[in-house]
């Protein structure tokens, strides 16, 4: 299912603030100047969006802003070496840029939420389920995450639930 929402400003809204350091939501948006509170209020509208559409959103603090009422929130983690070493494989890349781009991607996403949030990424507390994919396949983490919505009183179709 696709929720209703302007495609473009979801791609503006991305977790990079390399750009940016000082106002960072400034480098969203090409054309425009918009303030931070501007920027997030495009971002909660756009998550808000998909939330009563029905959907699953990655990134852009939406555990922050949809919060344990409205979200199962999940974080997926992994060391570093092993991740570059997925990153590598899947992007056909050598190990020591796969390390750098996972690096990068961390400080990135880190430095997204600490500076329009004031969170930290790693506040297992902003999270209903924290898996690490050191230890799992991607098919058992989903079954992982089906399971774990089960168990938190989710309804989740049974033919779901069988291919996952």
């Amino acid at each position: 299912m696709r929720a209703n929402v302007d495609i473009e400003l979801v791609k503006k809204l991305d977790e990079n603030i390399e750009q940016s350091r000082a106002k960072p939501w400034k480098a969203f948006f090409s054309d425009k100047s918009y303030s931070k509170e501007r920027y997030l209020h495009h971002l909660v509208k756009v998550v808000l969006n998909i939330y009563k559409k029905g959907g699953v959103i990655v990134g852009r603090g939406a555990h922050l802003i949809l919060g344990p009422e409205r979200a199962f929130r999940i974080r997926i983690v992994g060391t570093p070496d092993i991740c570059a070493a997925r990153v590598a494989a899947r992007e056909d890349i050598d190990l020591d840029a796969a390390r750098k781009r996972v690096k990068t991607i961390n400080r990135q996403r880190a430095e997204y939420l600490k500076e329009l949030y004031g969170e930290g990424i790693n506040d297992c507390s902003d999270y209903d389920l924290v898996i690490n994919s050191d230890r799992y396949e991607v098919p058992q983490m989903v079954h992982l995450v089906l399971e774990a919505m089960q168990q938190a009183g989710y309804d989740i179709p049974q033919k779901l639930l069988q291919t996952a």
